[in-house]
């Protein structure tokens, strides 16, 4: 049986269509532009129903682009053979798309929670909306296809692949730290982690309950915020400021480790060769990028400030500070 001191320490054969820096790159900029958005249109303490509807369509593209990448995944690994190496970067980038795209999922959760209990919301909490069903079923969809992929590949991890003998030499980069991906302990930790991502109801309760866990604790540290400022921050704005700084820490922690294993792994030399994949994913970006920009700029227009302005006097929320409306185009 082959070990890593007779291996070759560049065993795994390259496969740029999965790992490229074009695919990469695409699955990038679609998780931060998502969180972006969701900056720049919760920077008032409020979200319309324009904004809204753009959050949903760069959510629900973040979750396409993932169920895309899934299936690759799964018919390349029973097909023409998919390293252990790659499917666990899929499993990485996978992972990029889901905390993106489930930020505001929990945005829109918090809003429906509060609305139902009389709080003061950040916006629209209707759920049935066909584009906010839709949101859901896709992220619940998304997280148990990342959940089956996972459970597959960790079940199998010894003998997953077209090139078992170079599975010895994988290695994975959790916060800096490098493991062994046949490493028992973390076979079986992540067995049960994608174990429970794999079943709807499991993975909805336990991302719920970490949702709790973090709100619970900004709840905690809310006071030590108001002594601390000459301002009292409003709650809600901590909550927003909370779930977008673990989300950006999760994805930077996650890209940080799927660089990492790219460039101390063990592919052979092809890796960063330019390819129709690469090519095809990057042209895939460019329509999702224009969508959103053109509905960013409608909303810096000043198109939808009458019903911003309407939901305000309504109650839903009042702002930090009043900023100036937009004046319309002329």
């Amino acid at each position: 049986m082959a070990t890593p001191d007779t291996l070759p320490l560049s065993c795994v054969e390259p496969n740029p269509d999965i790992s490229g820096i074009g695919v990469r790159l695409a699955i990038y900029i679609q998780a931060f532009v998502n969180i972006a958005c969701v900056i720049l249109f919760s920077s008032d303490n409020y979200i319309s129903p324009f904004e809204h509807k753009v959050l949903i369509n760069t959510s629900l593209n973040l979750f396409v682009s993932g169920c895309a990448l899934l299936i690759c995944t799964a018919v390349q690994g029973t097909t023409f053979g998919l390293s252990l190496h790659h499917a666990l970067i899929v499993l990485n980038l996978n992972w990029i798309i889901g905390f993106s795209g489930l930020l505001y999922v929990f945005i829109f959760a918090y809003n429906c929670s509060r609305g139902r209990f009389g709080g003061r919301r950040f916006g629209p909490d209707n759920i049935k909306n066909p584009a906010s069903a839709m949101l859901v079923v896709a992220s619940v969809v998304h997280l148990c296809g990342v959940g089956a992929i996972g459970v597959w590949v960790w079940v199998k991890s010894r003998t997953f692949g077209g090139q078992p003998e170079c599975n010895p030499l994988t290695n994975l980069r959790i916060f800096g730290k490098k493991l062994n991906a046949l490493d028992p302990n973390l076979r079986k930790a992540s067995i049960a982690v994608y174990a429970i991502a794999t079943i709807p109801a499991a993975n909805t309760i336990v991302l719920l309950l970490l949702a709790s866990i973090i709100i619970g604790f900004l709840r905690a540290v809310y006071p030590l915020l108001k002594g601390f400022k000459p301002r009292e921050p409003r709650w809600r704005g901590v909550v927003l400021v909370g779930m977008i700084s673990v989300v950006v820490i999760l994805d930077i922690a996650f890209i940080v480790s799927t660089e990492l294993m790219i460039s101390r792994g063990c592919v052979r030399e092809g890796e960063g060769q330019w390819t129709y994949g690469q090519t095809l994913a990057l042209m895939g970006l460019f329509m999702p990028i224009l969508d959103t920009a053109k509905m960013v700029r409608s909303w810096w227009l000043g198109l939808n400030q009458e019903e911003r302005q309407r939901q305000r006097e309504e109650g839903w929320t009042k702002p930090l500070v009043e900023l100036p409306l937009p004046r319309r185009a002329q």
